[in-house]
């Protein structure tokens, strides 16, 4: 929570998109690395050693002081009316239902790919090879995706990637309704899919920053994480109960025509009129001081 936040207080007018888009690339480097090696550290690696790894951020805290600093430096006290247009927590997630909603979704498919990868792969090689292709697609797609979102608007850039993920995912569940994997199939799905994935991550926290407003801002960050981090767990709960009860091909095929129908609801959304904050009335004793002091500086 606390670095998509400081990401979006540093960036420099106009580049926020860019400067999250960084910060996710930043998060996910890792993660495509780890993620394929994962079965090979965890067989060769002891234990403690695998515990000490998982201990490795405590060593970025010498640069947290640094970084409070300039936050801080960026932060400026809210004055009185700030804090009053601050609106209730129900308001703001009601402005960015339609982005977290998003955003749960790809992060439900993504949780679910690499969760099941190895085991429906078939074999090791092609598993690693398909993890690693998905990681670095969504790697490189989250900071691409963050710089296009300060240059276009931010509908088209979603319905785009949620139709990536459709068709990745379709692409997907072809590929594993048998033990005969298409050669490209299962590698060309996750490709796509990963690009939506990594995509759609830097474009939600772009778009519900913008639609929720910088007084906002805490609530929009705490909201949004939730969602990141909800998301993989609860496609990977999913996704297993519907290969028990089916296959594995039958829950990519849900989650393709799921992606289809969140397309076509933001498609929806986006043609809908937004109300916008209609201006204060003038207060006419305001009026007229002002005109008063205007007679008075022309004389």
């Amino acid at each position: 929570m606390c670095g998509s936040t400081a990401a979006a207080i540093l960036a420099p007018p106009g580049r926020q998109g860019a400067a999250i888009g960084l910060y996710g690339l930043a998060l996910a480097l890792p993660q495509m690395v780890l993620t394929p090696a994962a079965p090979a550290l965890a067989a060769t690696l002891t234990l403690p050693v695998i515990i000490a790894c998982g201990a490795l951020p405590v060593l970025a805290l010498p640069f947290t002081r640094g970084l409070g600093r300039a936050v801080d430096a960026r932060t400026m006290t809210p004055s009185p009316q700030q804090a009053a247009a601050a609106a209730p927590t129900t308001t703001v997630l009601r402005r960015i239902l339609l982005p977290l909603a998003t955003l749960l979704l790809v992060t439900s498919a993504g949780g679910a790919v690499l969760t099941f990868t190895p085991q429906f792969a078939g074999r090791p090689a092609l598993a690693v090879t398909a993890l690693f292709l998905f990681t670095a697609t969504a790697a490189g797609a989250r900071w691409v995706c963050g710089v296009l979102a300060d240059r276009f608007a931010p509908r088209p850039l979603t319905c785009i990637l949620l139709i990536t993920a459709c068709a990745g995912l379709a692409l997907i569940a072809v590929s594993v309704r048998s033990d005969q994997h298409p050669l490209a199939g299962l590698p060309a799905g996750l490709v796509l899919l990963g690009a939506a994935y990594g995509g759609l991550q830097s474009i939600t926290l772009v778009q519900a920053l913008a639609d929720a407003g910088a007084e906002n801002r805490q609530t929009t960050s705490v909201a949004w994480n939730i969602g990141y981090d909800s998301g993989p767990g609860l496609g990977s709960l999913l996704l297993g109960l519907a290969a028990q009860v089916t296959t594995f091909s039958t829950g990519f095929t849900a989650l393709s025509a799921a992606m289809a129908l969140a397309a076509a609801v933001v498609v929806t959304a986006g043609n809908r009129p937004r109300n916008k904050p209609t201006a204060p009335t003038p207060d006419p004793a305001d009026s007229a001081d002002r005109d008063r002091h205007q007679s008075l500086s022309g004389q």
